[in-house]
């Protein structure tokens, strides 16, 4: 979580210093595109945590989910970004199919399931998924300070 509140603080209190107008731009629309894919992320884990999907096999919750998701990867996958920005929008674009090619169907996976030993298996599997997202959270963070460097944008700490 603290890393998040950076992140989202690093989006957002940051100054442009004779950085690229394109660039600052850019991190301010992916930032905040990622920072709202990661919030809906956490929403859904919790309600599968929560027992949400016990009892819902269409999966209804993630209809809208997976949409928002592939609406925002689409859009920022066509956001200009300047060649400092590769790496990040690398990071950026693989946590969102991530998230709609291997979480979400691991959560409807789970939502179909009837038998409670296999859900048990499949609850394991969303926790390893969502372990594995978080560390490319960690990874796209760090990706977006090195770019925010080389791009000559810096964080107002103060």
């Amino acid at each position: 979580m603290r890393i998040f509140s950076l992140f989202l603080f690093t989006s957002l209190l940051f100054l442009a210093s004779c950085g690229n107008k394109k660039d600052y731009a850019y991190n301010e629309k992916i930032a905040n595109d990622f920072y709202g894919c990661k919030e809906r992320l956490d929403e859904q884990h919790a309600k599968l945590l929560n027992g949400n999907y016990d009892n819902d096999p269409e999966a209804r919750y993630l209809v809208s989910f997976k949409s928002h998701v592939e609406t925002v990867k689409n859009e920022a996958d066509a956001l200009e970004h300047s060649e400092m920005a590769n790496a990040f929008h690398a990071n950026i674009i693989s946590y969102m199919d991530k998230i709609s090619n291997e979480y979400i169907p691991i959560l409807q996976k789970y939502a179909k399931e009837q038998d409670s030993n296999k859900r048990i298996e499949i609850l394991e599997q969303a926790k390893s998924k969502k372990s594995e997202l978080e560390n490319l959270e960690n990874k796209s963070l760090e990706t977006q300070i090195d770019f925010l460097n080389k791009a000559g944008i810096k964080i107002n700490e103060g």
